[in-house]
């Protein structure tokens, strides 16, 4: 008897199918799941999650604009350089900046969007 395996049609696919989607998927072990969100929240948002929402589209907007300016890219650029090679020299050190997940930056835009951000 075949056996059929739809996991390929949704290996590409994490988190909520559309912004006003109730349902959601995950893939833990190899294995994808779907469900819906029973309960998600319909109230206005704090006034200190729309500060982090206007602090955080303003530290995006302004690496865009770091990034496409030659001298100052090549600024930031030895900056995350300097970082990378810190990182590598203590990897432990609880001192550098560090991502939500407690990783290193991998990319010198999200280490501009979090140098600006933390301002």
């Amino acid at each position: 008897m075949a056996k059929l395996d739809l996991n390929s049609i949704f290996t590409g696919i994490s988190g909520k199918l559309s912004k006003d989607s109730k349902i959601t998927t995950r893939t833990r072990n190899g294995i994808s799941h779907a469900y819906e969100i029973h309960h998600p929240f319909q109230g206005d948002p704090s006034q200190s999650q729309l500060t982090q929402r206007s602090t955080f589209s303003d530290a995006v907007a302004e690496a865009s604009k770091i990034l496409q300016n030659p001298e100052l890219h090549q600024h930031w650029q030895s900056l995350y350089n300097s970082y990378r090679q810190q990182i590598a020299q203590s990897p432990n050190s609880t001192s550098l900046p560090l991502n939500a997940k407690g990783k290193p930056y991998s990319t010198l835009r999200g280490f501009i969007i979090a140098s600006l951000s933390q301002q």
